[in-house]
C-alpha cells in the first residue's frame, strides 16, 4: 500500500473517530440533562 494512501486512511480513521467522540459527548450531554424518571419511560418505551 502506497504511503499517501496509508496517510489518507489514517486521517479518515481519525476524523471518523473525532465524529464518534463528538457524538458520544452530546448524547452524554442530552442524557444528564435528564430526569430519572425520563430515562426510564424511555427504557421502558424502547423495549
Amino acid at each position: 500500500m502506497g504511503a499517501k494512501l496509508e496517510a489518507d486512511i489514517q486521517t479518515a480513521a481519525r476524523e471518523a473517530v473525532a465524529a464518534l467522540v463528538k457524538r458520544a459527548r452530546a448524547a452524554q450531554a442530552a442524557y444528564e440533562r435528564c430526569s430519572q424518571q425520563q430515562v426510564d419511560e424511555v427504557a421502558l418505551a424502547c423495549g
